[in-house]
């Protein structure tokens, strides 16, 4: 009985670590960006959330009608963020003004995947892959581009 209970309890187990290896590994992925595109859009802070294991700036964009809407986009982890001086809790506060230039979500939603980040008050550029990550063969933020524009999984 002992052997039945163990093996119930070995089958359990592996049951729950491959329920939760599906979400690890989809983690990282970038497919829900259009990387054929990409847009400019200029905002106002309304949070950042300095939490792991991706930062979350919140920001609103109104249109042309003055409609507001709610972005959002994923930075690293603080952790990663704070190595260089260009980063730190007081770098972007709730009412910053800041332009970003980046690769809208494919379904529509207002999320963005950035490549340049600038907070527009003293016009500090806090993030600029432009140029950088569209040349072929750079692995930047675990994004390479080929020949023909196409983003591909990358490590740095």
């Amino acid at each position: 009985m002992r052997t039945m209970k163990g093996a119930a309890v070995l089958a359990l187990a592996m049951i729950a670590v491959l329920l939760c290896a599906g979400p690890v590994l989809a983690h990282h992925g970038y497919a829900q960006f259009d990387f054929t595109k990409t847009i400019t859009i200029k905002g106002t802070v309304t949070s950042w959330e300095l939490i792991n294991p991706h930062s979350l700036l919140s920001f609103d964009v109104k249109d042309d009608k003055g409609k507001v809407r709610h972005w959002q986009l994923e930075q690293a982890a603080p952790a990663m963020m704070f190595r260089s001086p260009v980063w730190n809790s007081k770098t972007l506060v709730p009412g910053d003004e800041i332009e970003v230039v980046g690769h809208p979500a494919k379904n529509g939603s207002p999320n963005i995947r950035p490549m340049k980040l600038t907070r527009l008050r003293d016009g500090k550029v806090l993030q600029d892959s432009v140029g950088k990550a569209s040349q072929p063969g750079v692995c930047l933020d675990g994004v390479t581009f080929d020949s023909e524009g196409l983003p591909h999984p990358c490590t740095e």
